[in-house]
């Protein structure tokens, strides 16, 4: 039996971020934004987003130089170090290079080419508790499986590296469950149904390839691993986003009982994050015309959308990722003495 994620006799006590358990949060939490700025020097700024208002501040050192190309899924964080990484593709000659980020002030603490067995880039890239980096490359019809090193840059091909799969696949469409020892991919159509493969964390084996079932849509544009271990995936509709509880074990799909809530401007699947602790997930939209990017609190269990508010304060003109992380004063507590490695998910 999974203990559940979210309670104790303490109160609130895990976070998750990109579908990874990753510490707890006794008192309270933010939204970690990242928002690239491509110019003749590229920069990553990165933003605190209070969860209640909307309102973003710029951390201390708001922005970083990096080279080459970057999509939100390129993001990971790790709590327990107190720090994120950012990985970018090759520029030219240039390796693929991986950022580490000073999760509470914004500096960079270095960066690294990606070597090793690495492939040119990592399309994903998940912290996995032993601090090591979980990166998929999707080749043609096949993903690619390496844990890399956040420290040397170096990736070590997983026993078995590649898996073939059939139809479309977006940065958006992975997650990982460490308690029950996989990853999850799905995909878009294509000859068939979407399909939602499980694969081993540990050595890269697929384990099941099911077809989207029940009230699954078309695609799942965006999904996380709850405390239940069930997947949260929405589907990106016409002004609309469709929320649904997926079995992990069958693929089959519940839409949540209010399944659909109104968003305006444009989505990507970076910009999405889930706080198990406060019931809720989060999305944030690009600008539509004079309408400015907004922030949404979606109701985790009910899927009803809760509050809705422009981004403010120093926000840009757009979030292009979003991770759930504690406050900075709680998180600071938290990378001192491995107290994230303390209230991890275990089988029970």
């Amino acid at each position: 039996m999974r203990n559940p994620i979210g309670r104790s006799a303490a109160g609130p006590v895990a976070l998750l971020v990109a579908g990874v358990l990753v510490a707890s949060s006794p008192a309270g939490a933010v939204v970690l934004g990242l928002r690239p700025a491509f110019g003749a020097t590229n920069q990553m700024e990165s933003y605190f987003i209070d969860p209640g208002s909307g309102v973003a501040t710029a951390l201390p050192t708001p922005s970083f130089a990096f080279t080459g190309g970057w999509s939100p899924s390129m993001f990971a964080t790790d709590l327990a170090n107190n720090r994120y990484y950012v990985m970018t593709d090759p520029s030219g000659s240039a390796p693929a290079e991986l950022y580490t980020v000073n999760l509470t002030t914004g500096a960079l603490l270095g960066s690294q080419s990606l070597a090793g067995a690495a492939p040119q880039r990592i399309d994903a890239m998940s912290v996995l508790s032993d601090g090591s980096i979980l990166g998929l490359d999707l080749g043609a019809g096949s993903f690619d499986s390496y844990s890399i090193n956040p420290t040397t840059g170096v990736a070590t091909a997983l026993p078995t590296s590649s898996f073939a799969i059939s139809g479309g696949w977006g940065t958006g469409m992975f997650a990982v469950d460490e308690s029950a020892g996989t990853f999850y991919v799905a995909t878009d159509p294509s000859s068939g149904p979407a399909n939602l493969y499980t694969v081993n964390l540990a050595t890269g084996a697929l384990q099941s390839t099911q077809a989207l079932g029940g009230a699954a849509p078309l695609r799942i544009d965006a999904m996380a691993v709850l405390g239940d271990g069930s997947i949260l995936g929405l589907d990106l509709g016409a002004g609309a986003i469709d929320s649904y509880s997926i079995n992990a074990s069958t693929a089959v799909a519940t839409a949540l009982p209010t399944s659909t809530f109104p968003i305006t401007g444009g989505w990507g699947d970076g910009m999405f994050a889930v706080d198990e602790a406060s019931g809720e997930f989060y999305v944030a939209t690009d600008p539509s015309g004079s309408v400015p990017a907004n922030f949404y609190n979606v109701g985790l269990g009910s899927g009803s959308l809760l509050n809705a508010q422009a981004l403010g304060g120093a926000a840009p003109i757009r979030i292009d990722a979003l991770a759930v992380i504690p406050e900075p004063s709680v998180l600071a507590l938290l990378s001192v003495g491995g107290l994230a490695l303390a209230t991890r998910r275990r089988r029970g």
